[in-house]
């Protein structure tokens, strides 16, 4: 059984990721945040196996929150799943040292990002 943190402030976004692991992972854990500060709140008591994040959130960038859940917590698998897809976004994930991946939100792309937990267990 896995953990996983989705972090996006679009409601519609995060039941997406939710729903396509789901239907493959049923008995996995899932725990939710709007923005990266509630994330960051919520990783105090919480240890996933997997985040995604948004970039373009209310409050704290969600590059910057991954910058510092990848501090806190190198071995978890975290990606930036964004329609931002600027090269400077891609290469401030890369520095980061988390995955970047580019909405729309689709089965394959959420398979991608298993796939990598799944093989790094």
């Amino acid at each position: 059984m896995k953990k996983i943190l989705i972090v996006d402030d679009s409601r519609v976004s995060r039941m997406l990721v939710r729903t396509i692991i789901q239907r493959k992972h049923e008995d996995w854990v899932f725990e939710e945040a709007g923005c990266g500060e509630d994330a960051l709140k919520l990783l105090e008591h919480y240890t996933p196996d997997l985040i995604t994040v948004d970039v373009n959130m209310p409050g704290m960038s969600g590059l910057d929150a991954a910058r510092q859940m990848h501090a806190a917590n190198p071995a978890v698998a975290i990606f930036v799943l964004t329609a931002n897809i600027q090269d400077s976004t891609k290469a401030r994930a890369a520095d980061i040292g988390v995955e970047f991946v580019e909405k729309p939100i689709t089965e394959e792309r959420v398979h991608r990002m298993i796939a990598v937990l799944e093989a790094a267990t």
